[in-house]
């Protein structure tokens, strides 16, 4: 009886020891997997940083006499963040193009550049227009290309998330150019400005471009 004991009780040490160490086992490998995705969607360094267009701090400063503006908490953030650095004009590009026009010396070989302003979440458009009407193409030597210009969608997560899948599209295509600034209607012709500067850095002799939004 007591032998039959001594063997009950060591089949069930046995039972919780094997369990704890495959419980130990799945939460250690639960681990590694979560941090492999943790990696893939935040780690910063998987975003292309380009030295074109970068501004002269790290950060544009916000303007504080902003705060001074009769009724400024009560306003709209997305109107307090213009007010606050509407004074600023350079930008940081996440995704850069300079190859589409074949580099400044051959950008004359591009009768008509496709300029189209898009935001980072807008995948599906940008697909209908690449296989239609703003396909690229060449007609008698001429030469018409295509581009997205984006800023930054969302905070966060969410933002980090759509920058990965922009450039994940733009690997494919090649045809984006995104800075880091808050893609909104308010910051439409500052998104102009920004593509202005590349064309003229990037693509100065294209014939003609055609502005879409």
């Amino acid at each position: 009886m007591r032998r039959n004991f001594k063997v009950i009780v060591l089949v069930l040490t046995s039972v919780v020891w094997l369990v704890f160490i495959i419980n130990k086992n799945s939460k250690k490998d639960a681990t590694l997997k979560s941090k492999d995705v943790y990696e893939m969607f935040h780690h910063k360094n998987d975003l292309p940083v380009f030295e074109t267009l970068q501004p002269s701090s790290s950060r544009c400063q916000q303007n504080v006499s902003a705060y001074n503006v009769t009724g400024f908490s009560t306003l709209p953030k997305r109107i307090q963040d213009f007010l606050l650095y509407r004074h600023c004009r350079s930008f940081p590009i996440l995704l850069d193009a300079p190859d589409k026009c074949g580099g400044p010396q051959n950008s004359a070989d591009v009768f008509l550049l496709l300029v189209i302003k898009s935001s980072p979440e807008n995948y599906d458009r940008r697909e209908v227009l690449r296989k239609t009407w703003a396909k690229e193409r060449q007609h008698k030597g001429a030469w018409i290309r295509r581009l997205f210009i984006s800023g930054t969608s969302r905070t966060g997560f969410e933002k980090r998330r759509l920058n990965k899948l922009l450039k994940i599209e733009n690997s494919e295509n090649k045809d984006i150019l995104q800075w880091d600034f808050h893609d909104s209607f308010i910051n439409l012709t500052l998104k102009q400005v920004l593509f202005l500067e590349w064309m003229d850095r990037w693509c100065p002799h294209a014939r003609f471009f055609f502005k879409w939004r």
